[in-house]
């Protein structure tokens, strides 16, 4: 979600930001037709959760073969050696390093979450407008909006709980399948698949 976060693919922060450098008129100039697709979610840190696990599924298990690859290798060669001071300790340490890289979206996530619980006083409220043309952001505790059109989007991901939909710039829309407020799931696939060719769809 935030560039310093070393395995965060994601960056919710830049649409924060580009919000909250909207004037009045540009938050109120955007034609309210009404939407084909309309989600509205409260940012849980259940939902934090899931997001991160998506973001950096495959990176966790590559660095888990990286350092076990590396290290067992060598705890073999101690044990073949009879060094039992120095095998248990480097069990320990590869122990570690494999906790610790999976803990990593636990972290993450718990980080984000309490940082907009701070900033908001509340867990987050966000509505997605999808129409014809555009997508439309709407940030309910600030009233800040963010319009963009499809060709912006580069994939959809499909987890057990959310769609998660990437942009440029690392930038991303996530929403749990239960938010619908108009359309339903099944539909709404088809529709971003009409209108973003350019779309992969991945289920994680």
């Amino acid at each position: 979600m935030y560039r310093g976060d070393r395995f965060s693919l994601l960056s919710l922060k830049n649409v924060q930001r580009k919000e909250d450098n909207m004037t009045e008129e540009e938050k109120t100039e955007v034609v309210e037709t009404p939407p084909l697709f309309e989600t509205h979610s409260v940012w849980t840190k259940a939902m934090f959760l899931e997001l991160q696990k998506s973001a950096v599924k495959s990176r966790l298990w590559i660095w888990a073969a990286v350092i076990s690859a590396i290290w067992i290798p060598v705890i073999v060669l101690n044990v073949i050696g009879k060094d039992w001071i120095m095998t248990l300790l480097l069990i320990i340490l590869y122990g570690l390093l494999v906790c610790y890289l999976f803990y990593l979206p636990y972290g993450i996530a718990k980080r984000q979450y309490n940082q907009y619980r701070v900033l908001y006083g509340k867990d987050m409220e966000y509505d997605l407008c999808f129409r014809e043309e555009t997508v439309t952001s709407v940030n309910l505790l600030t009233g800040g909006k963010l319009s963009m059109g499809y060709e912006k989007f580069r994939r959809l991901v499909k987890t057990k709980n959310l769609y998660i939909l990437y942009m440029e710039k690392k930038m991303v829309f996530f929403f749990h399948r239960n938010d619908f407020i108009t359309g339903d799931a099944a539909s709404f696939e088809a529709f971003i698949a009409g209108k973003c060719p350019q779309t992969k769809k991945k289920s994680k």
